[in-house]
């Protein structure tokens, strides 16, 4: 054997033609002295169904590195470091000669690893050595392992400059200006000096890739060159070209400071008279320009197509769709699939991300969401990531964090958060209602009702003869309400399996007639013994556990649904809150004959809530928002508590109830402002930087600041002007409220924390919105589509789908406040469950059911918080578990109870207004203190 050629520098066409096409054919020739041996007793057996190892997958977070991990089991651990360093090759047979496929789909994936091609390549040469042990000559092929590469033509070699054709022997050095240059031909693609700079053909001994316009070495390895790369990818992307102005057609009436058009020497021939030839040059070129014009424009519509509407990009390539473009319009050229795949939408998709940015820095009050993902990510990495987005736009742009709570996710946000400390940490109030929800659906009351549910509906899914006479016995009774089908209980559909209790709740007497008359016949013998007779104690106690379920579970669904909306701000999430943990509480506060709901049961569902009350509300901030909100009235709410006077500033200044009776919430509020406000000054102070913080706080100063922003909190306290509200029920925004006053001299510091707090989005669900386009993109038809193209497609998609009109102001859309209400038990409900009976669930077992009982969700953030009591446990005395929520909410308020209502119990309150504007003294100049100084005194 030759010495070992550079099968690093090798190109993607010759490494598969001289290294993996070779090893093919020396794997299928082997020598015949060698013994064949059978998948169970060979040694290669793991490639003929080769997998990835998990957990090395995990540890060493690379395929490449994974799989050698597993080579190494097979050849050996020290196979390539002792004696002559070649793997050894004992037998022959199918094992062995699967390693090439192997080889080849890694090789496919990751073509420019160096660890996988070396492994490819000492692979060869075990196969070589094998046939030089056994003297048997080596199949006849172009290439030899230890052979260097050729030349096509000598002619080729003569044309490549010195320093390229020096790397057939030794590796190149990329260093900072120090690139390839593009050899001057007539033929092919024209050279680009930006894409020679920005492809190095060789790996040089400090191992630096290949370079793109998205690659992140590249940023730290040369910042100019990518600079240049993200410019050029910009500004040649469909966006920016068909946004760029068209040039000014010829004026019949220029203005009058134009200069004087003159005509260019070369429309005028010697004699005088007009170079028609020049003419039509220009008229070809103004056509031309035109028709690329009109390429660009149909190109953008397309990728609309592609990345809004999920067009399969394969599609274009069809003839098909030529002969349609065609028919359309002949002038057009269809432009090919990977044209789209390979430029377009990358190069869009970085127009777009520029976009992006220059439109985020110039909002403020922003909201970081993310969302856990499958993939196997560290805080650390996510953090990194955060940063990073946070960074591009700027630091005082952001006002808040807000993700899901999986231990990694939860971990980045606490990091990000505790590192830029004016960016608020807040858990995603939509997930933890959806965690309360799960807790409820796995208590053992509901686990018999559950498998019999998910048997039922099984049977459904998968029968569409049983779905059809289903909905025509529905049809014939003249049902009022639309006949629907069954919802399916999914993984990541929140309540799923509320909506599908409530899918079927009118649909259980006709189920009924279908089994009793023998039309369906369900698989599962317990759900077909159940149905086969209605006033058996099974079907009894199964459709008292629908109705049980669905009026426990309601009031949270509704807070969840209300909560899902963009515009839902920290004090909705509090009072959705309270709301449904009032309901749940006047519920369970009734008699356990009139409601059915055994008090073990009631105590069980109590405990789930106030553990996921108290791991959510780890902060005041809702409370505070709550506070805040002009649209609510804090005595309707909040338990009166005398304990502490507030005095009054100056003698126009007048004491009001809620100062007084409402101590302990007044503290709370003002505690959290000034712990909120200090980080916001201390970055002004820290950074010196006229264009950095809120131009109110930083025109202020620290003194002026703290000392206004507690005459505010006491003002507003006291419902003095400029905080009087007159009519609560005319507030629909509490944001726009909060906007009008940030611009009041005697409200503008307590306005800016209070905009701040508002403009939080409350919930991760554009991220989940995200994940949902990611699915649909990616479905199998586009499977072989890599990471970042989809990325490009969601980032082109979501920046170019349609958006919804703004609504007029005054209609019903313009609303801010989410006003969904809860429907009250109903009468005739509450007579359901005492006609049901108290008959004890039994263990139901599905016998005939594969059903998975965990195959609904995957516990990914929290802890389960089920209480395992048991169900017989339950007693008309037993007392009662009470909810804990915030120890200043009256949770018996008429008013909080009155939020989740079908009707107004109470009428609207409104508030006095009291007080006159605070006088304010005349400013001293005074010696400038520091942050620290200016909260000492607060």
């Amino acid at each position: 054997m030759a010495e070992k050629p550079d099968v690093e520098c090798l190109s993607h066409d010759d490494f598969r033609r001289h290294i993996l096409d070779r090893l093919k054919l020396l794997l299928d020739n082997l020598p015949r002295q060698l013994p064949v041996k059978t998948a169970a007793e060979s040694d290669f057996a793991t490639f003929l169904f080769f997998r990835i190892d998990p957990d090395l997958l995990e540890l060493t977070g690379c395929e490449v590195s994974a799989l050698s991990e597993q080579l190494k089991k097979v050849f050996g651990w020290n196979a390539r470091t002792t004696g002559d360093g070649v793997v050894a090759i004992t037998e022959r047979g199918d094992a062995v000669c699967a390693m090439h496929k192997v080889f080849t789909d890694f090789w496919e994936r990751h073509p420019e690893n160096n660890v996988l091609r070396k492994w490819i390549f000492d692979v060869l040469k075990g196969v070589e050595k094998a046939y030089e042990v056994h003297n048997m000559a080596v199949p006849n092929s172009e290439f030899n392992s230890g052979a260097q590469k050729r030349d096509r033509s000598e002619s080729a070699a003569a044309e490549v400059p010195a320093a390229k054709s020096q790397k057939k022997t030794q590796s190149y050095t990329p260093t900072s200006g120090d690139h390839f240059t593009i050899p001057k031909s007539n033929q092919g693609q024209k050279p680009d000096d930006l894409l020679a700079k920005l492809v190095i053909k060789s790996q040089g001994t400090d191992g630096k890739p290949s370079w793109s316009s998205s690659c992140m070495a590249l940023r730290e390895y040369d910042r100019d060159i990518y600079d240049n790369a993200h410019r050029a990818a910009v500004g040649g992307s469909l966006g920016a070209q068909i946004q760029e102005p068209d040039p000014p057609a010829g004026d019949p009436h220029p203005p009058l400071s134009s200069p004087p058009t003159t005509v260019s020497s070369g429309l005028v021939t010697a004699q005088g008279t007009l170079n028609l030839t020049t003419l039509q040059a220009e008229g070809a070129k103004s056509k031309a320009d035109l028709y690329k014009k009109f390429q660009r424009e149909v190109d953008h519509i397309i990728m609309q197509l592609i990345c809004v509407r999920g067009l399969v990009p394969n599609l274009v390539d069809s003839p098909e769709w030529k002969e349609l473009m065609h028919k359309l319009n002949g002038l057009y050229k269809p432009t090919s699939g990977d044209t789209f795949c390979d430029s377009h939408i990358p190069k869009e998709a970085a127009f777009v991300r520029n976009s992006q940015i220059d439109l985020l820095k110039k909002e403020e009050n922003l909201t970081l969401t993310f969302d856990g993902t499958g993939e196997r990510h560290n805080a650390d990495w996510i953090m990194d990531k955060l940063l990073k987005t946070i960074s591009s736009v700027g630091e005082e742009q952001w006002a808040a964090a807000v993700s899901d709570s999986t231990n990694v996710t939860k971990a980045a946000r606490q990091q990000t958060t505790e590192s830029v400390k004016t960016i608020l940490d807040l858990r995603d109030c939509v997930h933890h209602i959806q965690l309360t929800i799960k807790d409820i659906t796995a208590l053992e009351e509901f686990k018999p009702f559950i498998r019999s549910l998910k048997g039922l509906l099984k049977y459904f899914g998968k029968s569409s003869f049983a779905v059809a006479k289903l909905r025509e016995v529905r049809n014939l009774a003249g049902t009022d309400e639309p006949v629907n089908g069954l919802q399916k209980i999914g993984k990541t559909c929140f309540g799923t399996y509320w909506l599908a209790c409530t899918a079927l709740d009118p649909c259980l007497l006709f189920i009924c007639n279908l089994v009793i008359n023998k039309v369906i016949k369900f698989k599962n013998t317990h759900v077909q013994s159940m149905f086969a007779n209605c006033g058996s104690d099974k079907y009894s106690s199964f459709e008292k556990h629908l109705v049980l379920y669905m009026n426990i579970v309601a009031p949270l669904i509704r807070s969840f649904w209300s909560l899902e909306a963009a515009h839902a701000n920290t004090s909705d999430v509090f009072v959705f809150w309270l709301a449904a943990g009032a309901t749940l509480n006047d519920l369970f506060s009734k008699d356990v004959k009139v409601t059915g709901i055994p008090r073990a049961l009631a105590n069980q569902v109590t405990e789930i809530y106030n553990t996921r009350y108290e791991e959510f509300f780890q902060n005041d901030l809702y409370f505070v928002a709550f506070l805040l909100d002009p649209r609510f009235s804090c005595k309707d709410f909040l338990k009166e508590s005398v304990n502490i006077l507030i005095r009054p500033l100056g003698p126009t200044s007048t004491l009001s109830s809620a100062q007084n009776l409402y101590p302990q919430a007044y503290e709370k509020m003002r505690t959290f402002l000034r712990n909120m406000l200090r980080p916001m000054l201390q970055v002004i102070e820290d950074l010196d930087n006229p264009n950095v913080g809120n131009w109110t706080l930083r025109d202020k100063g620290p003194k002026n600041a703290v000392s206004s922003l507690s005459e505010q909190i006491n003002s507003f306290w006291r419902e003095e002007y400029p905080f009087r509200v007159l009519a609560r029920k005319n507030i629909s925004d509490p944001l726009k409220w909060w906007m009008d006053l940030a611009n009041h001299d005697h409200a503008n510091v307590l306005g800016v924390l209070a905009v701040k707090i508002f403009s939080v989005l409350v919930n991760s669900m554009p991220d989940e919105r995200t994940n949902s386009f990611i699915t649909w993109l990616n479905s199998p038809n586009r499977g072989n589509q890599t990471t970042q193209n989809i990325v490009d497609m969601i980032q082109v998609g979501q920046w170019y789908r349609p958006k919804k009109k703004n609504s007029p102001a005054g209609s019903a859309e313009s609303h801010y406040r989410p006003a969904v209400k809860f429907r009250k038990i109903s009468k005739e409900t509450l007579a359901r469950l005492q006609t049901l009976g108290d008959n004890e669930s039994e263990n139901m077992e599905l016998e005939d059911s594969d059903e998975d009982e965990n195959a609904d969700e995957d516990q990914t953030e929290g802890t389960s918080t089920t209480p395992r009591l048991a169900t017989g446990q339950s007693t008309p005395t037993e007392s009662r578990i009470a909810f804990k929520i915030d120890p200043n909410i009256n949770i018996n308020s008429k008013t909080l109870l009155d939020m989740i209502s079908e009707t107004d119990t109470v009428s609207a309150a409104t508030a006095k207004a009291a007080g006159a504007p605070a006088t304010s003294k005349a400013a001293n100049p005074e010696k400038k203190i520091s942050v620290s100084e200016a909260f000492d005194n607060w």
